[in-house]
């Protein structure tokens, strides 16, 4: 389950990456998207320290996009 989780946020990311080069108005979903991506791969990595700075970030990203 983990890493369909992991290849579909990748798939996501990507996509809206390609979308922000056509319009940056898709940044603040790349933001969100990009710091989910962060957390689940320092989760299934079982680093504490960098889990709890993606998750971190993924709360500032979630508060900018408010």
């Amino acid at each position: 389950m983990a890493g369909s989780q992991l290849a579909r946020l990748r798939a996501a990311h990507r996509k809206v990456a390609e979308l922000v080069l056509q319009n940056s108005v898709y940044l603040p979903i790349f933001r969100r998207l990009d710091a989910a991506l962060s957390v689940e791969e320092a989760r299934l990595e079982r680093d504490a320290v960098s889990y709890a700075r993606a998750v971190m970030a993924m709360q500032d990203a979630a508060a900018v996009h408010s």
